[in-house]
């Protein structure tokens, strides 16, 4: 009969905290999930941008290089056209512009080519690299408030297992204070 009793109290206690107490748990979870989700698909964002940012400063790099060789290469040309002859150190400097100015080309052409597939990554990502300043600071803000509503959430699911831990000390007392008045009503 104490036992009875005792499942009786638990039964009564479970359909006061009622049938969505641990489904509460199971929600925060999920948010706490969907949150993480969130910052990681943000944070990648992020990188996706400071790489492609990067990327501009190279591009504008080899472009810079590739002017700078352009012009030396027509400086060569001017001055052997304007001495009548090549002489063989105008001739042996001209055609080290030209394998320099073939591979800067090429380089720059190589990083003009991944900054196209970083733009491409992005705009998929739905992120604007025309107004790249703008979209980079509405994603920074964008993750910290992912942040600060992960902290909130954080702390409802330790006041939830709080709860939690208290509701079952809750229980084993009354299971020992039935036990105990089942005994002496024995």
């Amino acid at each position: 009969m104490a036992a009875g009793k005792q499942f009786e109290l638990l039964f009564q206690l479970t359909a006061r905290l009622g049938p969505n107490f641990s489904q509460s748990f199971k929600n925060a979870s999920k948010t706490m999930n969907a949150l993480q989700n969130d910052l990681r698909s943000a944070d990648q964002k992020l990188k996706d941008v400071s790489a492609y940012q990067k990327q501009q400063n190279a591009v504008a790099k080899s472009r810079t290089r590739v002017n700078e060789l352009q012009a030396e290469h027509e400086r060569l040309t001017r001055e052997i056209e304007e001495t009548g002859q090549a002489t063989p150190e105008l001739t042996r400097k001209l055609q080290a512009n030209e394998k320099a100015l073939a591979k800067a080309k090429d380089a720059a052409a190589s990083e003009e080519e991944r900054l196209q597939e970083l733009s491409e990554t992005l705009r998929e990502t739905g992120v604007n690299t025309d107004n790249l300043g703008q979209d980079t600071e509405e994603l920074r803000k964008q993750y910290e408030r992912l942040e600060q509503t992960q902290k909130k959430v954080q702390e409802i699911s330790e006041k939830q297992a709080a709860n939690k831990q208290a509701i079952s000390q809750t229980k084993a007392q009354l299971g020992g204070l039935i036990g105990t008045v089942t005994a002496i009503g024995a």
